[in-house]
């Protein structure tokens, strides 16, 4: 068996069709919303590949237009709740912000770090190669995971994703808690297969949250939760680092580590700047109604990905997925106790249960980071 990336979209038209005949005949405003929150996800992806389907054009401004109360009235929800905890993700957040940057950055100047760089370029995988590392990995960590994979190969749930800028997404439909793994065609390499863990880890968080979760609180928790990240990242390193303590091509994940704690940490003094503003200050930012001089005064060159765009949601997900990830990648206990209370809005309460404090937020990452580079420099 392998994995069939799909460039075929006709099941990804047919769930769209069914998504639009079910939102025509239901008015309740939580189906609607949760309706159309699961259409245009997906639909923004099929109009990457299929931009002149003029029909579905229509279609996804009218749903977008429909769920526009529903969505403003739960977006007022969700910067209340960041407006009444930004005192406790700011002190998360920076408690150990200065000592991971100086970690990264000195590393990322290292000449060991050029090395791997250099010796990492055009490395695929054998054949065969990427799917036996796959299941080796699932069916070690747990041998529902290697089923749960299995069984998004048989529905044929991966689809080629055409946006160049992206690695990959998964698509959540609430209404049938199902997913769909969006992926580029390339040759694999360890990088490659990172990202089908990391969307596999989305998977799992969704479809698990299917079987707890009534429908709207589903669409809100894939949308919105600063936790909807966790998995993903855990999973994602759990598999590297399985990768490094079986000597598996080890400089290879090694390199990909470290640059998955970049790609999450980079959203740290995005949370940290936002975390010193005023309440309206924090409603008119994610508004959108800042100007660029006003943004630049805040977040000076803070924002990496768009100097003009503040996105709450992806700042606090990335943030606390890469804080909570290594919370909970050696301790099956409390990844349980995560799963059992992870939830659409946050609460403090949360955290304490899984014994996460200011004091504590940064160390289990300081320490791992500290292994990844000595494997690198010691290989």
């Amino acid at each position: 068996m392998m994995i069939l990336i799909k460039e075929d979209e006709t099941e990804i038209r047919k769930e769209l069709r069914k998504l639009e005949i079910e939102i025509s005949f239901h008015r309740d405003p939580d189906f609607l919303f949760s309706s159309a929150i699961s259409y245009l996800d997906l639909a923004e992806l099929y109009l990457l590949t299929n931009p002149m389907d003029s029909n579905m054009k229509l279609y996804h401004s009218l749903f977008l237009q429909d769920s526009r109360e529903k969505s403003e009235e739960l977006e007022q929800q969700y910067i209340q709740n960041y407006i009444d905890n930004k005192k406790i993700h700011g002190q998360m957040i920076s408690a150990f912000y200065q000592e991971i940057n100086e970690q990264l950055i000195n590393f990322y100047k290292s000449v060991e770090y050029n090395k791997a760089v250099l010796s990492q370029k055009e490395t695929n995988l054998k054949q065969q190669e990427d799917f036996k590392l796959l299941i080796s990995f699932f069916q070690e960590e747990d041998p529902s995971l290697k089923e749960q994979f299995l069984d998004m190969i048989k529905q044929n749930r991966f689809y080629v994703i055409k946006e160049e800028t992206c690695l990959g997404a998964t698509t959540y439909n609430s209404i049938e808690n199902t997913c769909n793994i969006f992926l580029q065609k390339e040759s694999p390499t360890i990088d490659s297969l990172a990202t089908i863990v990391h969307e596999m880890g989305h998977v799992i968080d969704f479809l698990d949250i299917g079987k707890h979760f009534e429908i709207l609180d589903r669409s809100l928790y894939s949308r919105k939760s600063i936790y909807c990240e966790v998995l993903s990242i855990l999973y994602e390193q759990k598999f590297l680092n399985f990768l490094i303590q079986n000597n598996i091509r080890k400089e290879q994940a090694s390199l990909c580590l470290i640059c998955s704690y970049i790609d999450n940490f980079i959203h740290f003094p995005n949370l940290i700047a936002a975390s010193k503003l005023s309440s309206l200050e924090i409603k008119s930012l994610c508004k959108g109604l800042m100007s660029n001089q006003e943004l630049q005064k805040i977040f000076g060159s803070a924002i990496f990905y768009n100097p003009y765009l503040f996105d709450l949601r992806d700042s606090l997900a990335y943030s606390y997925g890469l804080l909570l990830a290594n919370h909970l990648m050696e301790d099956k206990k409390k990844e349980k106790i995560f799963m059992e209370l992870r939830n659409d809005f946050f609460d403090p309460n949360q955290l304490e249960k899984l014994d996460i404090t200011v004091e504590n937020s940064g160390l289990k990452l300081i320490k791992r980071l500290e292994r990844t580079m000595n494997n690198m420099i010691n290989k």
